[in-house]
C-alpha cells in the first residue's frame, strides 16, 4: 500500500497494483481506495461485505455498503494491466 500510494505515476506503483489485486485486493476507480473480502464470505466480488485499506488511519477497516454500483467501480484486471504509466526514461541516455 506504501508504494502503491506514495509512488503515483511511476511504474513500481504499477506492479505494486498487481501485487496487491494478486493477493485478492481490488481497486475501486472512484473510491480510490483498496478492498478485499471479508473472512467468511463467499469468493469473488458480488455483494457482501468487504474491508477496506483506510490511508487515513493506515489500517483495514470493514465496509459493508456493497452493492451493485459499488461493484461496477472495482477495476477489473484487464484494466490494471493495460494501464499506461508515463514514461520515466525520458532523460536517460542509450549509450
Amino acid at each position: 500500500f506504501y508504494v502503491f500510494y506514495n509512488m503515483p505515476g511511476d511504474v513500481l506503483q504499477l506492479l505494486a497494483a498487481i501485487e496487491l489485486y494478486d493477493r485478492e485486493w481490488r481497486y475501486h476507480k472512484d473510491l480510490k481506495l483498496w478492498f478485499t473480502r471479508a473472512p467468511g464470505t463467499a469468493p469473488g466480488f458480488e455483494r457482501g461485505a468487504y474491508i477496506y485499506f483506510d490511508i487515513s488511519h493506515w489500517e483495514r477497516r470493514p465496509f459493508h455498503d456493497a452493492n451493485q454500483k459499488f461493484i461496477q467501480g472495482l477495476m477489473t484486471e484487464d484494466e490494471l494491466r493495460a494501464a499506461r504509466i508515463p514514461s520515466q526514461a525520458s532523460g536517460v541516455s542509450s549509450a
